[in-house]
């Protein structure tokens, strides 16, 4: 039997460090496209606070317009507010704008297996192992399909 508990507890931490890593990377010029992920970031990091959150990151996404980044960001926020299928949505169109980035393969991987959708998430964790291949995380994520 798979300790549940411990591994919805990492991949809550998984997520969370998702989002601090995007709303970190690149400088951004925009002040107010600044001041929104910030806030986004920050409501982010409190359960009370995921709706503030989901809207911080809609207005970067539309102030910065269809940039992979804004919908990951989004997406993740969307995700923690239990609005899967809206999140799923999100990462999906950051991953077609740009593959290169791990954080989609593994965010969706993660929402698909908490949907029982066991191929698509495999599929999702093993775009992630081209990209990050010594990723030990992944790599679990690869070997408990039997369990997902």
């Amino acid at each position: 039997m798979r300790p549940r508990g411990k591994v919805a507890a990492g991949t809550s931490v998984l997520l969370g460090v998702s989002a601090w890593i995007l709303v970190a990377q690149a400088p951004v010029s925009n002040e107010s496209l600044a001041r929104l992920r910030n806030l986004g970031k920050a409501f982010y990091a409190n359960p009370a606070t995921r709706a503030e959150a989901v809207e911080q990151f809609r207005q970067a996404l539309l102030m910065a317009g269809n940039t992979a980044r804004e919908h990951i960001n989004y997406g993740l926020a969307l995700l923690r507010a239990g609005k899967t299928a809206e999140g799923i949505q999100q990462l999906e169109a950051a991953q077609k704008l740009d593959a290169s980035i791990p954080h989609t393969w593994f965010n969706l991987g993660i929402a698909y297996k908490q949907q029982a959708d066991l191929d698509k998430a495999l599929a999702q964790f093993q775009g992630m192992e081209r990209l990050v291949p010594n990723e030990p995380v992944t790599h679990y994520q690869i070997g408990a399909k039997a369990g997902l």
